[in-house]
């Protein structure tokens, strides 16, 4: 019995057996330019080291999987690669205390081996971790001053142990905890002190049920000593700190009262009982929060009792000896302290409603004890909900919100502010001198980067400008010797390094090494042709530099680019004339060129979105809607300014549902909502903009428009009482609308076409009708014995799904002429499938449509009339694995004498993942399928193609010189080359 891949195979070469014919595949040429080479690899993670000299970053290859890793240094003095981490990905990294070290780690079987080389380059990288002793959290990694690595272990039974070893690798682990019961674990969230000596950590390695703290040395010179008193029945140690000078460990626990959450002092280098910060109290309390000044010297804690939510804030020293102080003033009834922060000068900063319940405000306490209000006057709906401190210095910059949201500075002493420096909120980060901020503009991913000077009268000056192929990450760092900002940059191609003044005034700078240029960067992104099939207009570049090219494919003349770098394009659409190209660049500017780049590009209007943008039918005008969803037109050509179509109000927002335009150019019709109104507006205008529009729908209920019909006839729908009514008007409103139909259609938007000078509808319940365009005679069934849905009518016969109402059975495609003068054909086999991809030719002789039951599917093609049984232009694709199918991509030719389709081969192959190949056939049946493309690589995982409309090539896109490398290829359909000249 085959297995499930064999049977895959043998399926595959069946298949290709069959498709192919005897002839060969004719010369494949490329149409794209040569795709220039760029970098082969692209900066990853970067950190500052702590002294702010260099910059660590990780260089990825592009190609991703066996490929090296590596680290480089990157200082005033030039980049240097340090040392490879290897083939994978890097889990993360982090730099010594003393940047001495680089430590990264990788994952292996579930756990982290962690590795550590001098940034000095002076050795390898080496093995910290043993095979027992791996991490399986990067939260459970921290780097001691001291040159340790501690570390948090899973063990048997799921038990946790604290580890450390030096960061030379010169010593054996050591074991930190110290399991005295057993069973016992310890927690994640251990701390290293700052002076790097000492390691404190919550665990039950004394008792199952009493989550206590402990102090080690980071050494593990002597075994850890119990920090906390003891615990009252359910007590717990929750959350602890230590002191900046590493004297003292401040606790919250349950220590001392049932119910109690209190604050306590542990001294560390002494073994003496820990100290209660907060006082007794009558009834329970809880500490909520705490932060120790950068002195050491005492604790700021926000404090309520049980049964009261009033939160306030105490001032009390480290080690004891008075009672706390509460710096918040009085508060109103049911006003409590939300947030608080230490400046650094020991003050503190803090917003409550304390002086209006639930405004929030802002306020400084004095080391002195007098309390300002730091913000100016609020309205009502306004509140202070975000506030930062410099890091040095007495600035803060704090957010108002509600009513007009600003961003204020201020300084603690008073002597500048509050002065709003910008409308509503943004993200930024001081500087280390607290002088200036950067932030990104409008908080844009594309955004520039700039800085402020915080004098309260700069303006702010731009360091790094956006613009396509250099765009600042919207992650940066400061603090690089000489202030200077750090960024990742997405430049056309990679993700570098660049570095520039926090003050400004200086170019960006490249931080990182240069890159290897040894990777093509350009695919071609998307394609189409002109409707004669001579041109051809393609995007091609990297994916956020996309240039637009066009070229002559009967003159094999080179590429002509035809937009500019400046303006990468982003979309394009083809003149129906074939004659100009309108596309649109990354700044939503909306651009035309002749397709032959005989002129510059004009630049149109700025459009919004590249929904609704059309060209009329002569080639003239391309219509378009702006940011407020109002419908433009403009010349092509760029002879006259844009207009603003008629009938939209002022101000407002408009909900516009959508627009048709007449078979001869010279009006649209177009309908759309205004916000807060329930009245629909179907209006025609001149499409140059030159008369006022026309109400066309006096009762303002338009629910959709269908289209514009012969005649110059709009066709649109309304919905009342849960039936639509379809109504027909000139469009040039001179007659009042005609009612031609009301039924309970199915409001979808294959339920209703126009097929000629008919307008054919199906019922809810499977009837299709005809009706006269202008209402002459009511409706007609056409189909009467079948139950319908999926309708089409690109001429004047009408396709539909359909299952014969008395016999039941399987679901077939049919057709009918649309003014009922024939009975409905059956024009498919019988299906299990009920659902036709079809495609019908312009003239509507010939129809072609992927025909599946069960887990066989095939490309089927028969006359519309159904005057011939239907022939299978492909052999069976039979695997129900969806191993092989042929999408619903597949084209006509405009005379229907040529289908072009693609196979696509996917999944469950270990040998191949994912191919796709095109071919073309007759669409008569009278041969084989050809594969008209060159062999493609073991994987071709991207492929647009595009049937000329006489049927005398395909043009295609694929990575078939080189994977990953999508490239454009022209390929002449040999037996049809007596059609024209093209090659």
């Amino acid at each position: 019995m085959l297995t499930r891949h064999a049977r895959a195979w043998s399926v595959l070469l069946l298949v290709a057996f069959a498709l192919l014919g005897s002839e060969p595949v004719a010369q494949v040429r490329k149409v794209s330019p040569p795709s220039r080479l760029g970098p082969s690899g692209t900066v990853g993670d970067h950190q500052i080291t702590p002294d702010g000299r260099a910059v660590v970053y990780l260089l990825y290859p592009f190609d991703g999987g066996d490929q090296e890793i590596s680290f480089f240094v990157a200082s005033d003095a030039g980049a240097r690669r340090l040392a490879s981490a290897g083939a994978g990905s890097v889990a993360g990294f982090a730099i010594s205390p003393d940047s001495r070290f680089l430590v990264f780690w990788k994952w292996s079987n579930d756990a982290l081996d962690l590795f550590s080389v001098p940034l000095d380059g002076s050795s390898a990288p080496r093995l910290l971790t043993p095979p027992d002793l791996r991490p399986s959290s990067s939260y459970d990694i921290a780097i001691s001053a001291q040159g340790w690595v501690v570390l948090l272990v899973e063990g048997a039974g799921g038990r946790w142990g604290l580890h450390a070893v030096s960061l030379t690798g010169g010593q054996p682990p050591v074991r930190l905890d110290e399991s005295r019961v057993r069973g016992a674990s310890t927690r994640s969230g251990f701390l290293v002190s700052p002076d790097g000596n000492w390691v404190a950590y919550i665990a039950n390695q004394e008792n199952l049920f009493e989550f206590e703290l402990f102090l080690a040395p980071v050494t593990g010179a002597f075994p850890a000593r119990k920090l906390n008193g003891p615990l009252v029945a359910a007590g717990g140690v929750h959350f602890f700190r230590f002191s900046p000078n590493s004297k003292r460990v401040v606790y919250r626990a349950t220590q001392d009262r049932v119910g109690s959450e209190d604050l306590h002092s542990a001294a560390v280098l002494a073994a003496e009982p820990p100290i209660r910060l907060n006082p007794d109290a009558l009834t329970s309390s809880h500490v909520d929060s705490f932060e120790i000044t950068p002195d050491g010297t005492s604790v700021v804690y926000r404090h309520y009792r049980t049964g009261n939510t009033t939160l306030e804030i105490f001032r009390v020293p480290i080690e004891g000896g008075a009672a706390p102080t509460r710096l918040n003033a009085a508060l109103v009834a049911g006003g409590k302290v939300w947030s608080y922060a230490i400046a650094p000068d020991g003050s503190v900063v803090y917003t409550a409603d304390q002086e209006v319940r639930n405004r929030k405000e802002l306020y400084h306490a004095t080391n002195g004890g007098a309390v300002t209000k730091l913000n100016a006057p609020l309205a009502p709906s306004q509140d202070v909900e975000a506030f930062q401190l410099a890091p040095v210095g007495s600035r803060i910059l704090f957010s108002v919100y509600g009513g007009s949201a600003a961003t204020f500075l201020a300084t603690l002493d008073g002597s500048v502010g509050p002065l709003a420096i910008w409308p509503s909120t943004r993200l930024f980060s001081f500087a280390p001198s607290g002088e200036r901020v950067v932030f990104r503009d409008g908080q844009s991913a594309i955004g520039g980067l700039f800085s402020l000077l915080l004098d309260g009268a700069s303006a702010p000056v731009e360091l790094m400008h956006a613009e396509p192929g250099f765009y600042p990450a919207t992650y940066f760092q400061l603090g690089l010797s000489g202030e200077r900002l750090v960024s990742g940059v997405a430049t056309a191609s990679a993700h570098e390094l660049f570095a520039v003044p926090i003050a400004g005034g200086a170019a960006p700078q490249r931080l990182s090494a240069p890159l290897p240029m040894e990777s093509q960067i350009d695919d071609v992104w998307s394609l189409e042709l002109s409707p004669d099939g001579r041109w051809t207009v393609f995007g091609f570049g990297s994916y956020n530099h996309l240039r637009l090219f066009s070229a002559d494919l009967a003159r094999r003349s080179a590429a002509i680019q035809l937009s500019d770098e400046a303006t990468p394009a982003t979309w394009f659409l083809i003149a129906p004339d074939g004659g100009r190209v309108v596309f649109r660049s990354t700044a939503n500017q909306l651009y035309s060129v002749p397709i032959d780049g005989s002129a510059p590009q004009i630049l149109i209007d700025i459009a919004a979105t590249t929904q609704e943008i059309r060209i009329t039918p002569d080639g003239s005008r391309v219509l378009y809607l702006d940011a407020q969803r109002r419908l433009h037109s403009a010349a092509l050509d760029g002879t006259s300014p844009p207009v603003l179509l008629g009938g939209f109000p002022a101000l407002g927002s408009v909900l516009f549902q959508g627009y048709r335009i007449s078979a001869d150019s010279a009006r649209v019709v177009y309908h759309f909502k205004v916000s807060g109104e329930t009245e629909v507006r179907l209006l025609s205008a001149p499409i140059d903009g030159s008369g006022a529009p026309v109400q066309l729908d006096p009762s303002l209920a338009t629910d959709r428009l269908i289209d514009v019909a012969a005649g110059d006839r709009v066709v649109f729908q309304t919905l009342g009482a849960g039936l639509v009514s379809l109504w027909s008007v000139p469009a040039d409103g001179s007659t009042a609308p005609t009612l031609l139909a009301t039924e309970d259609i199915y409001p979808a938007s294959d339920q209703v076409a126009v097929a000629g000078d008919r307008v054919v509808f199906l019922v809810r319940f499977g009837g299709l009708f005809s009706v006269p365009v202008n209402g002459s005679e009511p409706p007609r069934g056409l189909a009467p014995l079948l139950a319908c849905w999926s309708l089409e009518a690109p001429g004047e016969r009408v396709f539909f799904v359909g299952v014969p109402t008395t016999s039941g059975g399987f679901a077939d495609l049919y057709s009918v002429p649309a003014d009922g003068s024939a009975a409905p054909v059956r024009l498919s086999r019988a299906s299990s499938n009920g659902y036709f991809t079809r495609r019908v030719s312009p003239g509507g002789a010939r129809v072609v449509y992927v025909h599946e039951q069960g887990c066989t599917q095939t490309l089927d093609s028969t006359a519309s009339d159904g005057s011939a049984e239907p022939v299978r232009l492909t052999t069976p694709l039979a695997d129900c694995d969806g191993l092989l199918s042929i999408p619903s991509n597949f084209q006509l030719s405009a005379d229907g004498r040529t289908v072009a389709f693609e196979i696509l081969t996917r999944g469950y192959l270990e040998e191949l993942d994912y191919m796709s190949e095109i071919f073309a056939v007759p669409s008569d049946g009278s041969r084989a399928p050809l594969k008209v493309n060159a062999p493609p690589p073991a994987i071709n995982d991207y492929t647009v193609f595009r049937l000329d409309p006489a049927g005398r090539f395909v043009l295609y896109t694929g990575d078939q010189d080189d994977e990953d490398v999508h490239e454009l290829y022209l390929a002449p359909l040999p037996r049809l080359r007596e059609r024209g000249s093209i090659r």
